[in-house]
C-alpha cells in the first residue's frame, strides 16, 4: 500500500512538473510571438552618427501617442520629438519620409498636424524628401512643402476631391419585417435617418456636401500655396483628367521626380555626398531608433513643473468597451487619479470622437468637472469632438481646435427597432405578458402613448444638453446663437470659434503652452508626460502608468 501510494505520489509529482513546464514553454511562446509580431522591431543596428538622414516610414494607424508596450500605431508624439530633435541635431542632414499604402491618417485634422510638424522642421533648412507609390489630395496637401516628392513609375496621383456614400435601409428593413423608430431633437440630428427613409434629407445633403466642399477647397488651398500656383489650377486639372500618371504629375508640377523607393533614397543620400566619385557614406537611422537615441541621452526632466496628455478617442460607451471606445469604466478612474495626482499640474486632454451613449457621457463630463476644480484642464478637439464627444469637454477652461476639426452636433437621437412583424414571417408566435398597459419591448409595435414619451424624453435631454452647453460656456456663447445652432448641425474651427464653441484654433503645442500659462508655469519649462496604460502578461508589469515623449 505504502508503495502504492509512493508510486501515486511520484506520477502526480511528475505530472505537475509536467504542466508547470508546459506552462512556461507556452508563456515563452506567447512572448516571444507577441514581440515578433506585435511590438514594432527596432533597427538595433542603427546608430545615429554624423552625416545621417532620419527615415521616417509612415504605416499603420495614426494614434496620438503608444498607449502600452504593445501599442503597433504610427505616433503623433513620436514624429513631433523626433522632428523637432532633428532639427537642431547636427548629425541629421535630412529627412526622407515614405508615405506607405497602409497609412491610416485618420483625418484631415491629423494631417494638418503633420504638415505643420515638418513646416516646422523645414525652418532648420534641412531637406525633407517625400517617397510613395502614389498620392491622393489629401496627402499632397500634407506633403505639397517638401523639397522633394517621388512618385513610383507606374504610380499615380489622384487629386480628386473627398466623396462618401449614405446607404438608406428603409425597403429592405420592410421587406424582413422590421420596422424602425427614430426619435431626432432637430432637422440636422439626422443619425437614424437611414432607417426611416429612402433617401438623405435635403439637410443631409447639405451638410454632407459642406463638409466635402471646405474640406476639397482647404487642400487646395494648401497645394497651390505650396506649389505658387494660380487658384484654380488643382480644380482645372480634376476637370481635365481623372488622376495623373507620373509623367503628367511632374508636368504639372505635382511631384518632382519618378522613380523606386530605393531609387528615391539613394539620390536623396547622394545630395549629401561630398565625394561622388566614392561609396555613398550617408548613414540612414529609423524613426524608432532614433528616438529610443535621443530619450536615452535626454534624462533631465523637470519633475516639478509636469503637464499630462490624456487621449480620448472613439464612440463614448458604458461599462467596458474596446481600446478604440471612450470607455466610462475605463476612463473615469484614470481622470479620478490625476484629479487626486498633484505632481501633474496641468491637463490637456486630445479628444477625437462622434459622441455616444448618454450615460456614459454623464459620467466622464462629471469627472472632468471635478478635475477642472483641481487644475487647469485645456481640451483639444482633433478631426471631430460632435455630439457626447463634445459634451465631455465643454467644461474645460480652455478649448482648443484645428481649422478642419468638426465641432457640435449638439442635439439628441433615439433610435429602436421592432421586430414583430420579423417574428411572424418566421413563424414564431410571441406572446407578451402584461402588468403595465405601457410597456414595450422590441417583440411588438410601438403604442401611441410609448412613441410620445420616447419623444418627449428626447425632447427633454436635447433641452438639458443645451442648458448644459450655456452653464459650461457661459459668456462666451450666445444663447440666441446657441437656439438657433442647436439643431443637430455641424461647423468645423473658425466658425465654431465665432459662435463660442470653442476658444482657440491651434494644434497640440497651443494647447500644452495655454495649459502651462493656466498653471502659472513657464512657457517651454515644463515636461510633457502622455497617460499610458498597463500592460500585464503573466503578472508581469511591462509599461509603467505614464511616461515622458511618445
Amino acid at each position: 500500500m505504502k508503495n502504492f501510494l509512493k508510486q501515486v505520489g511520484a506520477n502526480l509529482t511528475a505530472l505537475t512538473l509536467f504542466f508547470v513546464l508546459l506552462a512556461v514553454a507556452f508563456s515563452s511562446s506567447v512572448l516571444l510571438n507577441l514581440k515578433k509580431n506585435i511590438v514594432p522591431v527596432t533597427q538595433t543596428h542603427q546608430k545615429l552618427v554624423p552625416n545621417s538622414i532620419l527615415h521616417i516610414t509612415l504605416e499603420g494607424e495614426l494614434v496620438e501617442y503608444k498607449k502600452n508596450a504593445l501599442s503597433t500605431g504610427f505616433s503623433l508624439a513620436g514624429l513631433r520629438y523626433a522632428l523637432e530633435q532633428a532639427a537642431q541635431d547636427e548629425d541629421i542632414r535630412g529627412v526622407f519620409i515614405e508615405l506607405t499604402s497602409h497609412f491610416n491618417a485618420k483625418g484631415y485634422a491629423h494631417l494638418d498636424t503633420i504638415r505643420k510638424y515638418i513646416k516646422n522642421f523645414q525652418k532648420s533648412g534641412k531637406p525633407v524628401h517625400i517617397y510613395s507609390e502614389s498620392y491622393t489630395l489629401p496627402f499632397v496637401a500634407t506633403f505639397a512643402s517638401a523639397d522633394n516628392l517621388t512618385l513610383h513609375p507606374v504610380g499615380r496621383v489622384n487629386l480628386q476631391g473627398p466623396y462618401g456614400m449614405l446607404f438608406y435601409r428603409k425597403k429592405v428593413l420592410e421587406r424582413l419585417g422590421i420596422t424602425p423608430f427614430v426619435f431626432q431633437s432637430g432637422k440636422n440630428k439626422n443619425h437614424g435617418e437611414e432607417y426611416v427613409k429612402d433617401k438623405p434629407s435635403v439637410e443631409t445633403q447639405k451638410s454632407m456636401l459642406d463638409i466635402y466642399k471646405f474640406l476639397y477647397n482647404d487642400s487646395l488651398k494648401k497645394v497651390e500655396q505650396a506649389k505658387h500656383m494660380p487658384k484654380g489650377t488643382i480644380h482645372q486639372i480634376n476637370i481635365d483628367h481623372a488622376f495623373l500618371n507620373p509623367k503628367q504629375a511632374c508636368q504639372y508640377k505635382i511631384i518632382n521626380s519618378i522613380g523606386a523607393k530605393q531609387e528615391a533614397l539613394e539620390a536623396f543620400k547622394a545630395s549629401f555626398n561630398f565625394q561622388p566619385d566614392k561609396k555613398n557614406t550617408v548613414n540612414e537611422i529609423s524613426l524608432t531608433a532614433y528616438v529610443k537615441e535621443k530619450q536615452q541621452a535626454q534624462t533631465q526632466r523637470n519633475e516639478e513643473a509636469k503637464i499630462l496628455v490624456l487621449s480620448l478617442e472613439g464612440d463614448i460607451t458604458d461599462g467596458k468597451s474596446s481600446e478604440n471606445n471612450i470607455s466610462s469604466e475605463k476612463v473615469v478612474p484614470i481622470i479620478k487619479k490625476y484629479t487626486e495626482d498633484k505632481s501633474y499640474k496641468g491637463l490637456v486632454i486630445i479628444v477625437n470622437s462622434r459622441g455616444g451613449d448618454v450615460m456614459a457621457c454623464e459620467k466622464i463630463q462629471y469627472e472632468i468637472i471635478q478635475i477642472c476644480k483641481a487644475k487647469p484642464v485645456v481640451a483639444l478637439i482633433r478631426n471631430m469632438g460632435a455630439s457626447a464627444g463634445y459634451a465631455i469637454i465643454m467644461n474645460a477652461h480652455h478649448i482648443v481646435a484645428h481649422e478642419q476639426s468638426i465641432v457640435g452636433s449638439i442635439g439628441t437621437v433615439s433610435i429602436g427597432f421592432d421586430i414583430s412583424k420579423l417574428m411572424k414571417k418566421m413563424g414564431v408566435h410571441v406572446e407578451t405578458i402584461k402588468t403595465s398597459p405601457n410597456s414595450s419591448n422590441v417583440y411588438e409595435a410601438l403604442n401611441e402613448k410609448t412613441k410620445a414619451a420616447y419623444q418627449a424624453f428626447n425632447k427633454y435631454m436635447a433641452q438639458r444638453f443645451k442648458n448644459s452647453v450655456l452653464k459650461a460656456r457661459k459668456g462666451k456663447i450666445d444663447p440666441k446663437v446657441l437656439d438657433e445652432f442647436a439643431d443637430g448641425r455641424v461647423e468645423f474651427g473658425e466658425k465654431a470659434k465665432a459662435i463660442g464653441l470653442i476658444d482657440e484654433i491651434g494644434d497640440l503645442d497651443t494647447s500644452l503652452e495655454k495649459a502651462a500659462e493656466l498653471a502659472d508655469l513657464k512657457p517651454g519649462k515644463y515636461t510633457v508626460y502622455y497617460h499610458k496604460e498597463p500592460i500585464y502578461l503573466q503578472n508581469i508589469l511591462v509599461q509603467q502608468f505614464v511616461s515622458a515623449a511618445t
